[in-house]
């Protein structure tokens, strides 16, 4: 696989709103993006809510607890 396009997502404190997030970018008709997922590593229930979308174009990063939205996205 070689995206186009990456998106990255600062994942915290979203657990209501992150399948609903993840299904809207994987509905898109574009195709040819990757999604990094940067969350904490403490961030359980996101966890639980990614898994149930399967699609090989995501990948999630885990940081430390407390690393912040800056980290987040310089990581990603």
């Amino acid at each position: 696989m070689n995206p186009l396009v990456s998106i990255i997502m600062p994942a915290y404190r979203c657990e209501e709103f992150i399948e609903e997030s993840v299904k809207s970018i994987c509905d898109q008709t574009y195709r040819e993006w990757e999604l990094i997922i940067v969350k904490e590593q403490e961030a359980g229930s996101i966890d639980e809510a990614i898994r149930k979308i399967s699609d090989v174009r995501i990948r999630v990063v885990a940081l430390e607890t407390g690393a912040g939205l800056t980290a987040a996205f310089a990581e990603g």
